[in-house]
């Protein structure tokens, strides 16, 4: 077995050069305090945005097996895109606006969406709704401000 051998010499022709590349999978949910799971949260209408992390899950249950499924079941998942984030509404500050929403959290925001009402040449009213899939925190910010804008 030539691979065994350290004083034989090979042909040239059986050596071949192979070059591989390897890195682990990148979680979806970020898991170590203060390393990759740092807290971030975006506050828009008094509704409070955040990054799943593992730790805020452990904080916001005690126990993760009492977080909901849907959130659960990302702790195994990878990424598919290099800036992907699980973005969860984890509350609804109490305020007028907001009434009626309050106990609405700990769910995973997957679209966001801009109405566009404008008139029509017959004088209705037309509703045009866009929505964009949310990669990110910082992505869903950049949406709001552009909607905002």
């Amino acid at each position: 077995n030539p691979f065994n051998s350290t004083n034989k010499k090979l042909p040239a022709r059986s050596l071949t050069t192979l070059t591989l590349f390897a890195a682990p999978l990148e979680k979806l949910v970020l898991r170590v305090p203060g390393v990759d799971a740092v807290p971030s949260y975006f506050v828009v209408g008094g509704l409070v945005f955040m990054t799943l992390t593992l730790p805020w899950l452990g904080e916001r249950f005690r126990d993760i097996r009492r977080a909901p499924s849907e959130l659960q079941e990302k702790l195994t998942e990878h990424k598919t895109l290099p800036d992907q984030e699980v973005v969860v509404l984890a509350k609804v500050l109490a305020a007028e606006v907001n009434y009626g929403y309050e106990d609405l959290n700990c769910v995973q925001l997957l679209k966001f969406g801009t109405r566009d009402v404008s008139g029509s040449e017959d004088g209705k009213a037309t509703e045009d709704i866009a929505m964009v899939e949310i990669r990110s925190l910082k992505h869903l910010r950049q949406l709001v401000n552009l909607a905002l804008s």
